[in-house]
């Protein structure tokens, strides 16, 4: 079991962090052509508008990053290890958890991402 766990967390942690970058970067595109279209001319962004369009990417590219992590993980480490209701159970329980933890630390992310956008 041990290899198969170590398996499952290198596969989805990595194809968890190309979904987040994917989904990342298409809401920032998509918010760029939004927003093009809305300034004319094209204007300094507030800190406000920064914070809300930081927070919108990040949380909607962690809820698909966590969503990959938690399926690809649980799938490859447990499946057909543990009972059905189990297995779907633990899925749940995993992405509420790496979702609640993000969360938790977004404060911090979003200080982080503060800092270098003011200073550029």
């Amino acid at each position: 079991m041990a290899g198969r766990i170590f398996f499952a967390s290198i596969v989805s942690f990595l194809l968890g962090q190309i979904a987040n970058n994917r989904v990342f970067e298409l809401v920032r595109n998509k918010s760029k052509m939004s927003a093009m279209i809305d300034l004319d001319p094209p204007q300094k962004i507030t800190d406000l508008k920064f914070m809300a369009a930081f927070a919108k990417r990040a949380l909607v590219s962690s809820s698909a990053a966590h969503a990959v992590d938690a399926v690809i993980f649980e799938v490859v480490a447990f499946y057909g290890k543990l009972p059905i209701a189990d297995f779907l159970m633990q899925v749940v329980v995993a992405y509420v958890a790496g979702l609640a933890l993000e969360l938790l630390i977004f404060p911090v992310t979003y200080f982080i991402a503060y800092k270098g956008h003011s200073a550029s």
